[in-house]
This record gives C-alpha cells, sequence and structure tokens, in this order.
C-alpha cells in the first residue's frame, strides 16, 4: 500500500502533503503550491527526503 504523496519547498526543506500547501496568494486567492509547481514530490528513503 503507497502511502500520500509528499512534497517540499526545495528552498526551505518544509514537506507536507497536497493538503498542507494551501496558502492566500497577493490578490486574495486561496491557491495550492502544489498545483502551482512551487513544491516537488518526495519521498522518504534512508531516512531521507528524497525528489522522486
Amino acid at each position: 500500500m503507497k502511502s500520500e504523496k509528499m512534497y517540499m519547498n526545495i528552498s526551505t526543506g518544509s514537506v507536507d502533503s497536497r493538503d498542507g500547501w494551501f496558502y492566500q496568494n497577493e490578490s486574495g486567492q486561496t491557491v495550492n503550491a502544489v498545483d502551482l509547481g512551487e513544491v516537488v514530490e518526495v519521498e522518504m528513503i534512508n531516512g531521507e527526503w528524497c525528489e522522486v
């Protein structure tokens, strides 16, 4: 069974699921960093986050 996909902001090292990447942009719209390509999909390999 595959676990939930996780995503990382390469600049900050923050990792979260897709649901954790919603934020309000300067226009006040709710957007998602995954949809905008601002984060990359990662998976845990040998205790470290690695880009998929």
